[in-house]
This record gives C-alpha cells, structure tokens and sequence, in this order.
C-alpha cells in the first residue's frame, strides 16, 4: 500500500500524522512518500519519519521528494496538508498569537476509488 502526504513540510503536524496512521497494523507496512515543495523542510521531516519506523521496529517504507506527480503515482491514499501562506505565516501570526482561516492546516483524505470490474 503506498500512502502520499502532499504538503508534509510541517514537522509537527506530519509527523503526528505518520504517527497516527503507523499505530494502525494493516498500515504498518505501507510505503509513505512524503512530498513537498521545501527541500530543507522535506528533509528534516524524512529524518523524523525514518527514525519514527526505526524505532518502532515497523516494516514501512519512507521516500521523500518535491515532484507531486511521483508522489502521486500509485498512491492509495492521499493526504494533502496545505497552509495558506506557507511556514511564514504561521510565524507571523504565531507572533501575535491569532488563529485565523488563513492560517488554518486543513489535511484531507482521498482514497483513490478501486477499477471497476471488466465486463
């Protein structure tokens, strides 16, 4: 099974997330692609997810990259985890400690509908 998280940059809000879906067994052996735009933050949230599975001892599978079409490809699951105004924007508001729709994480699943039988 291969599970795609587009937008997984956020270090926080990922991993709790990969957590989560690792603590479930059927899923404990999937493949994660991890996608994001920011290559530094991929990176770091790559690390944090290997060293979440090697931890743990699971038989999961971790692959990074910026290319949303190869993280796509093949994926039954799809996570999409986008925050208007990026990183940036949590900083500034954080500041000012305001929630605001703007800077609202708002994940979503879509579960890639299963071939209709050949007739």
């Amino acid at each position: 099974m291969k599970i795609a998280m587009i937008g997984a940059g956020s270090a926080i809000f990922a991993q709790g997330l990969m957590t989560d879906i690792l603590s479930w067994p059927a899923l404990q052996d999937a493949t994660i692609t991890l996608m994001d735009i920011d290559a530094d933050r991929l990176e770091l949230i790559g690390a944090l997810a290997d060293r979440l599975v090697h931890e743990q001892h699971l038989p999961a599978r971790i692959a990074t990259t910026t290319d949303r079409r190869a993280a796509l490809e093949g994926a039954d699951y799809v996570i999409a985890m986008i925050q208007v105004g990026g990183a940036s924007a949590s900083a500034s508001k954080a500041s000012s400690q305001s929630r605001s729709a703007e800077t609202t994480v708002r994940p979503s699943i879509v579960r890639r509908p299963s071939p209709s039988p050949s007739r």
